[in-house]
């Protein structure tokens, strides 16, 4: 991999490590959401092990050094790495190793502490203590120190402390080509770069045919077949020579459609070694990426910035045409680097993009749910539809579960599920869900708990959107949120469903309470994070309260759910108040007005009899 390449995979790496660790802080460890992240940055450092060992970045004045090299003035203004110098300056860490063969648990377990407090962590001894007892041995801390710069302005390491890398396990391994499975499966291409993944991926395929799953098959054989296409010339012959064994294992007909593709797109690539045969013409410009992305680079280089827009442009045409949305997006968006005022380019990419996906939208999914999108634009479809992931759970598999936080809408499009309510060791049916049915709305657009549990019945496919996608439409597409928003309010909710069924949640009444209320937040182990603040009372029951913060910041809000909290505050008495002091879940936080949010706690305890019946007593009564 070319150095400037593996700078810039490198710089994706820390953004999607950064964004794991925002994504920690926000939601439980166990949600997709957190999952994801961390499997994305697995996946980009996964890339760079195809040409490197390890991948150090360390900080040096405030600066972010990757394997040695400083960043430029403009990549280190970048909020993102702003944001990670940040990080390993809070902990005290001068450089950050990741070692080949590391998994989603060392990883994982690197990113809770780094999205934990600080203080927390300088209190118990700092980064290193806390991490030693963990089994980290792909991640090092403090490996390398990085003192002299020569004169092609690298930095040179003064000491280099790794001991030799360990193997691989075998069920590493496994799990790495699982991982590989399925991001093939969702169009990434990069584990066609894997030589492992490639050895293993035939008898994998075989697999799937015993077992009958033979639209997944077309799948993999269809992305491995456009990846083969868009190879650079040395990784062509190992995804030819893959596809030639998978060929082998086809059903007649598709096996002579894939050896026909093999030779029309690349003959040369699968000539038997050793023939005299002439050599086979230069596949096609949009075939030749890495040449033609290193040639951007050398016209860029060079000053000649028409040549290097145009080629650019031809490139993102190819990717296009080829369903590779994603990456047509990325040399869209670096059409704008290379020359801002190449506005005739820059639109008809951005044209040429969205028919391609129009004209690739499943007209299914659409069919599904009509009333929704024949309220969007054509360019609102196509966000909608590529914003969703379609995912497969068994029967008797929970989606979301009562108590818990959820932040994905699903659209379900096979199967069946069941919505439930617990009361105790009672449950109840609130509604069978199916295909058309739509779930998770109650919480996608609001900060709060779930009241219901989600429960397979039987085998189930789904699109799941995730509520990340929501900020990037408000700039390219303002109105969609709403208009999803508009169409999820005429849905059915849990909430009114349980109340028309008798099961209403509360079981105590509230009355209202005007005062102060002072709050502390709490950690795992019950004690104090960081200064109190203050809200304002709104009302109390014996098994909760709600109180008002103000907060020109969502994601302040946000982070309380779920959060633990200890509440110190005054019940009114005929005699003096009573100071009261009460720990708590949040269970829901609402957006009011003018900044203005209702918290809503939910105490471990309820309260003693004798604070229960002052509070009885009360009816908007005063609390100094």
């Amino acid at each position: 991999m070319a150095s400037q390449e593996l700078h810039a995979k490198a710089i994706e790496a820390l953004v999607a490590l950064n964004a794991a660790i925002k994504n920690i802080r926000l939601y439980p460890p166990a949600s997709a959401m957190v999952q994801k992240s961390i499997e994305r940055v697995l996946s980009f450092l996964e890339v760079i092990f195809q040409s490197e060992a390890e991948l150090t970045v360390s900080e040096s004045e405030k600066n972010l050094l990757i394997l040695g090299a400083p960043l430029t003035e403009k990549e280190q203004q970048k909020p993102q790495v702003t944001a990670f110098i940040a990080t390993l300056l809070d902990f005290s860490v001068k450089n950050l190793t990741f070692k080949q063969g590391v998994t989603l648990p060392e990883l994982e377990i690197l990113m809770q502490n780094l999205s934990r407090k600080a203080e927390e962590v300088k209190a118990e001894g700092g980064l290193q203590s806390v991490l030693s007892g963990s089994d980290l041995p792909h991640i090092g801390l403090g490996e390398k120190v990085y003192m002299a710069v020569d004169q092609d302005q690298k930095v040179v390491p003064k000491t280099q402390e790794f001991s030799t890398q360990e193997p691989v396990s075998k069920k590493e391994k496994i799990n790495q080509f699982k991982t590989g499975l399925n991001n093939l499966l969702r169009g990434k291409l990069e584990p066609l770069d894997d030589p492992y993944f490639l050895n293993s991926l035939p008898k994998a395929i075989d697999q799937l045919i015993d077992k009958g799953k033979l639209k997944t098959v077309d799948i993999l054989v269809e992305h491995a077949t456009a990846g083969f296409k868009s190879a650079s010339p040395e990784s062509r012959q190992a995804i030819s020579t893959t596809l030639q064994q998978i060929s082998q294992k086809l059903p007649a007909e598709k096996s002579a459609s894939l050896k026909n593709a093999l030779q029309a797109e690349a003959p040369s690539a699968t000539a038997a070694p050793g023939t005299d045969k002439m050599p086979a013409p230069e596949p096609p410009v949009q075939d030749q990426v890495d040449t033609r992305e290193a040639q951007i680079d050398d016209l860029v280089a060079a000053g000649d910035t028409d040549a290097a827009v145009k080629l650019l442009f031809e490139l993102l045409v190819a990717y296009a045409k080829k369903k590779n949305f994603r990456k047509a997006e990325e040399l869209r968006d670096r059409l704008y680097d290379v020359d801002a005022m190449a506005l005739t380019e820059i639109v008809k990419a951005g044209e040429i993009i969205e028919q391609e996906k129009s004209e690739s939208i499943d007209q299914n999914h659409l069919e599904v749910w009509p009333a929704l999108y024949d309220k969007l634009s054509s360019e609102e479809a196509s966000a909608l539809f590529y914003a969703q992931e379609e995912v497969s759970y068994e029967a008797d598999q929970t989606i979301f579960a009562q108590g818990q936080k959820n932040t994905n809408l699903y659209f379900i499009t096979q199967g069946s599920l069941k919505l439930v309510y617990r009361d105790g060791e009672r449950e109840t049916l609130i509604k069978t869900l199916e295909k058309g049915d739509m779930a998770g709305h109650t919480t996608f657009f609001t900060i709060s708990i779930c009241t219901t549990s989600l429960t397979t019945l039987s085998s189930v496919k789904m699109s799941v959107l995730p509520q990340a996608a929501l900020e990037p439409w408000q700039d390219d597409f303002p109105a969609l949120k709403s208009k999803l928003e508009d169409y999820c309010l005429k849905l059915e909710k849990s909430g009114d469903i349980i109340k028309a069924k008798g099961l209403e949640r509360r079981k105590h009444p509230r009355f209202g309470v005007n005062g102060k209320i002072l709050i502390q937040l709490l950690n795992r182990k019950q004690q104090p994070m960081g200064k109190p603040f203050k809200g304002v009372f709104a009302d109390i029951s014996e098994g909760g309260l709600c109180f008002y913060i103000i907060t020109s910041k969502q994601e302040t809000a946000r982070m309380l759910l779920g959060r633990r909290l200890g509440l110190t505050f005054l019940i009114p008495t005929r005699a003096a108040p009573l100071k009261t002091l009460q720990h708590g879940t949040v269970l829901c936080v609402n957006y009011q007005l003018k900044n203005e949010y209702s918290i809503h706690v939910s105490f471990d305890d309820e309260l003693p009899g004798g604070i229960a019946g002052a509070i009885k007593r009360l009816k908007d009564v005063k609390s100094e």
